[in-house]
């Protein structure tokens, strides 16, 4: 089993092991930090956002010379983007999607050349980007509070620059960046509440209750498109209801989700630069490889299951708080899952080809329970490779 602590001497051989980029590749992921800061307070305006997007595309296309590793990127942004159409007030949809994007390719790039000009005392001239950007929206918006968003970024890139000096294990370090990424959030939510007198009594039963309407109005809204067309979505008005009141209650293990996503794409589009930039010949399995404790797939199966009987009839605070804790690990056990029915160059017996069809057809048919069985499948992986060992290991 690989070490989880590495001595001084160690983290010193991988720093000297880090290649200097190029001065236009550190010019490419300078203008792509600063930029990134900049478009998040602006992300409101359906053309810079839209711009942003499109720029990310081609970023992330121009390092990874692959389609299907922008999947990685357009998936969660896809699905924020649909997210958006279920928040009340998101004028633009492209609003969440071009906020993710900027703090996954902000932190990631700033991470890029911390972890390269870490020394302030020859590079202190890097420490003038988050200052210009900070600078720039303030003076352009009249708003110093929403200047502190270009500050998102930056927060993520010293995490994960630390991480990346410190030779921390990538599952380590995504739980850190993400850690950090939901505190930073949180507190930007309660200085806007704050300087927007949302602190009132009723403001946050206000709020819930606005969001379990705009859904509500939506789901109410698709059914009668889809009876204009010919065709029963099959929603009753009960239905309706219960969809929008959970989907307010699971509103916080969605949070801590997305903080999880986007602190594992940061960590990947920081290991894409190294790669591309060639920093490194080749990416050490400590960084590259994800993987999760035999403790969180049994939290993850338990809370699910629980949560499944404890809101059988109506939805209970024991219940939602289980499903709240599933949602929060199910992302990154779905990712194994995956992995272990679609990784390249892997014999697959008759029952993992069974599998991954049915896991296509249940993802196409429902992503909702196709994302959670391809957890459970994770789950059971990393419990059988560790209760169950193979014959050939064990001979050894």
């Amino acid at each position: 089993m690989e070490k989880t602590t590495i001595s001084k001497a160690e983290q010193a051989s991988w720093q000297e092991m880090l290649s200097a980029p190029q001065g236009n590749q550190a010019l490419v992921a300078a203008l792509f930090f600063f930029f990134s800061c900049l478009a998040l307070p602006f992300a409101e305006s359906s053309t810079v956002s839209a711009i942003y997007i499109l720029c990310c595309v081609i970023f992330y296309y121009a390092l990874s010379r692959s389609i299907m590793a922008l999947l990685y990127y357009a998936v969660p942004a896809v699905l924020l983007y649909a997210l958006s159409a279920l928040l009340p007030g998101a004028g633009n949809p492209m609003l969440l999607p071009c906020a993710f994007l900027a703090l996954v390719a902000g932190g990631g790039s700033g991470a890029f050349l911390i972890a390269h000009f870490h020394d302030l005392r020859r590079h202190w001239y890097f420490l003038l980007m988050p200052v210009a950007a900070y600078a720039a929206v303030a003076l352009i918006t009249g708003d110093p509070l929403r200047g502190l968003l270009t500050l998102l970024p930056l927060a993520l890139a010293v995490v994960a620059g630390v991480c990346l000096l410190r030779y921390t294990a990538r599952t380590e370090a995504t739980v850190s960046i993400a850690v950090i990424l939901a505190a930073v959030l949180l507190v930007a939510g309660v200085i806007t509440l704050g300087a927007t007198g949302g602190f009132a009594s009723d403001a946050l039963s206000g709020m819930a209750e606005e969001i379990r309407g705009t859904v509500a109005s939506f789901y109410t809204e698709a059914r009668a498109l889809y009876a204009e067309a010919g065709m029963d979505l099959m929603l009753t008005d009960v239905d309706i209801t219960n969809t929008a009141a959970l989907f307010v209650n699971l509103l916080p293990g969605l949070f801590f989700c997305v903080c999880g996503i986007t602190a594992f794409l940061t960590w990947r589009t920081l290991l894409l630069l190294l790669l591309s930039f060639r920093s490194v010949p080749r990416l050490p399995t400590r960084l590259a490889s994800f993987t999760m404790s035999v403790l969180s797939a049994i939290l993850f199966l338990g809370f699910y299951i629980v949560s499944i009987f404890a809101n059988s009839g109506e939805a209970t605070l024991f219940g939602t708080v289980c499903q709240n804790v599933a949602l929060v690990l199910e992302p990154g056990l779905a990712l194994i899952g995956f992995s272990t029915l679609f990784a390249r160059g892997r014999s697959r017996s008759c029952l993992s080809l069974i599998l991954a069809f049915v896991l296509l057809f249940v993802l196409w048919s429902n992503p909702t329970t196709g994302l959670a069985l391809a957890a459970f499948l994770g789950a059971f992986h990393i419990l059988a490779a560790r209760f169950l060992p193979s014959p050939d290991k064990g001979d050894k």
